[in-house]
């Protein structure tokens, strides 16, 4: 699933049919990137064994905006690139993709950025650092905040969305960094869902 900026429109069938199935709340059949199920509690300490704060995986690096905001993000707080665009930003770390969940236990954050802001645009890069790794995905998509509190999971991330100044979000993830209650809040979500 593709956002509309690097999706073609099929134009022999602009009028054929008058019905849309895509991954906006306002289709007439919306096909969200994923969905989640109620489950019953449990108590885990999530920050423990987290020896790096912040990892971002990256291979599209020509999102401006985005590696704006990493950029600035960066001034703040420790940010560690894998992917093509690790080089962009003075690191050459690597991942191979089957091993992407053990690169990324030991980090307590995963940047979740989407490469376009389009509304109710929210891909992999959020629902796939829900499983085994146990990171908070900070995340940046759609077009505003509301498009996450309609199809996330509530408490399950951080938008950067919240936010004054990326400088306010890093000292954020600092301060959730010296407080495992704090940090682990962001794991509850996973009592109830699944």
């Amino acid at each position: 699933m593709e956002s509309p900026k690097v999706t073609p429109m099929v134009s022999p069938l602009n009028g054929f049919f008058n019905a849309t199935w895509t991954y906006r709340s306002d289709s007439d059949f919306s096909a969200a990137y994923a969905t989640y199920v109620p489950l019953s509690p449990t108590e885990m300490d999530y920050s423990k064994g987290k020896t790096s704060l912040v990892a971002w995986v990256v291979s599209n690096c020509s999102a401006r905006l985005r590696n704006e905001f990493v950029a600035e993000l960066m001034k703040y707080i420790d940010v560690h690139v894998y992917g093509s665009c690790s080089s962009h930003y003075n690191q050459t770390r690597v991942c191979n993709r089957g091993k992407m969940s053990k690169c990324l236990k030991k980090y307590k954050f995963y940047l979740s950025f989407e490469n376009a802001l389009c509304k109710d645009y929210i891909t992999e890069k959020y629902w796939d650092r829900l499983g085994e790794e146990d990171v908070v995905p900070v995340v940046l998509g759609g077009a505003d905040a509301s498009d996450y509190s309609r199809v996330a999971i509530p408490g399950s991330y951080i938008n950067v969305w919240d936010f004054k100044s990326v400088k306010e979000l890093a000292e954020y993830l600092k301060y959730l960094d010296k407080k495992p209650a704090a940090y682990n809040k962001y794991f509850q979500w996973r009592s109830y869902y699944k």
